[in-house]
């Protein structure tokens, strides 16, 4: 969860300060929402606050699993390193993953259906199954 934060906090900080603020303001109130529902539940619960407010929620829904998978397989490449190792470690597998994938199995999903169906694309595409 803390590194969660810590990277969101990074990509908020990089954009423009006032639109910054109201980005974090929607995180922690997002945050604040869903902190009490089951572990296996904070994502779909997060995407759900985060995207609600939007007029079609789909395409920031579908924006969210697919960053949130990406940063899995990330943090899973760049395990047990710290301080600037883990950040050029999370630099590199950032730049080796490409651009995030357009995954269209997964279109017109939204929740937990579409959570799954990107967490399952997202395993078709990894390096280690295709060896």
């Amino acid at each position: 969860m803390t590194r969660a934060l810590l990277l969101a906090a990074a990509l908020l900080a990089a954009a423009d300060p006032a639109h910054a603020q109201a980005g974090r303001e929607q995180f922690r109130e997002a945050a604040r929402t869903c902190r009490y529902a089951q572990p296996a539940e904070q994502r779909t619960c997060m995407a759900f606050e985060l995207c609600k407010a939007k007029s079609d929620p789909a395409p920031c829904e579908r924006r969210y699993y697919i960053n949130m998978e990406r940063k899995d397989v990330v943090l899973g490449a760049c395990k047990g390193k710290q301080g600037t190792a883990l950040r050029n470690c999370m630099r590199d597998e950032y730049k080796t993953l490409g651009d995030a994938p357009k995954l269209p199995a997964c279109d017109g999903l939204l929740g937990t259906a579409l959570r799954e169906c990107v967490r399952e694309e997202f395993r078709k595409l990894s390096p280690s199954s295709k060896s």
